[in-house]
């Protein structure tokens, strides 16, 4: 058996190709049936929809999904999250939301809209409960009552996953599903789906796909892409520092006039820091910098 590493599918390339074979769809139905308890039965129909969501306005941001599906009532929209940051969340939150105002654009009644569902697949630990699947539906606080079945967003933790994977502990068949995202090596990718007839089938093409030139490309500028965008953000927290320590801003003292302050904030967004990370190294709120950037 070959011990030859695996191409990573927590890289958004590598995830849609694998998801978006015709020869996984066996997979893709399984995977999102055992994670939802949706009946495999309803997701027969399965058609992969255009991932970029539609724009009211030229204000609008062009916004673009991983993958999205419909089947028969569901809109199903799945996220691979590679890396956490502060408004993750909140981000693909907003697909599941535009997702449900766009079927209104095309004059559904409310009653007849589809449950939109979204998978994310977190290549971190978010939540505290120590499981494979966590299921968020909108509820009321006390009485746990649900105010609408029609969002659904469920996150998939592969680092417990893989901590469970790696662990050789006992594993159950969601989480035996979730692995291929998460196993490294061909050898134990293959160890690991003996006797699962999709499973299989699944890691003869996620093997295939080493021999492919075009993704091997792909895969890689991803990859290229990811490096030099990490070492900017190193240099740029690294330069936000050293600049909120020359101005005294972590001491405290006195800041400096309005132009220096807009300047040297400017200069921290132009080497690639958010307003939360200048935020954190120049002790200046968030809506003071929004404000000073005015």
């Amino acid at each position: 058996m070959s011990t030859m590493k695996l191409l990573d599918p927590t890289y958004d390339y590598i995830f849609k190709t694998i998801m978006l074979d015709k020869e996984n769809e066996k997979y893709l139905k399984k995977l999102i049936s055992l994670i939802t308890n949706i009946d495999i039965n309803c997701l027969e129909d399965m058609h992969i929809e255009n991932i970029e969501h539609n724009i009211k306005n030229v204000k609008d941001k062009r916004l673009k999904s991983d993958i999205i599906i419909t089947a028969g009532k569901y809109i199903i929209n799945l996220e691979m999250n590679r890396d956490y940051y502060e408004g993750i969340i909140e981000k693909n939150s907003m697909y599941m939301h535009k997702i449900m105002a766009d079927q209104m654009m095309v004059g559904d009644k409310y009653k007849d809209i589809k449950t939109v569902i979204q998978i994310n697949f977190d290549n971190y630990s978010k939540f505290e409960g120590e499981k494979a699947v966590y299921r968020f539906v909108m509820q009321e606080e006390e009485t746990k009552e649900v105010l609408s079945k029609k969002f659904k967003e469920y996150h998939v933790d592969l680092a417990y996953i893989r901590k469970k994977c790696y662990d050789k502990e006992e594993t159950n068949l969601l989480e035996r599903y979730c692995m291929p995202l998460v196993i490294e090596k061909i050898e134990e990718l293959e160890e690991k789906v003996k006797g699962d007839e999709i499973l299989e089938s699944l890691a003869m093409k996620m093997t295939r796909l080493l021999e492919e030139e075009k993704i091997l490309g792909l895969y890689d500028a991803e990859k290229q892409e990811k490096m030099v965008k990490d070492a900017q953000i190193e240099y740029a927290t690294k330069l936000g520092k050293q600049e909120g320590e020359k101005m005294g801003f972590q001491r405290g003292e006195k800041i400096g006039a309005l132009k220096d302050r807009k300047n040297i904030i400017e200069n921290m967004l132009k080497q690639g820091l958010d307003c939360n990370t200048i935020s954190k190294y120049t002790n200046i709120s968030v809506d003071s910098i929004n404000e000073i950037l005015k």
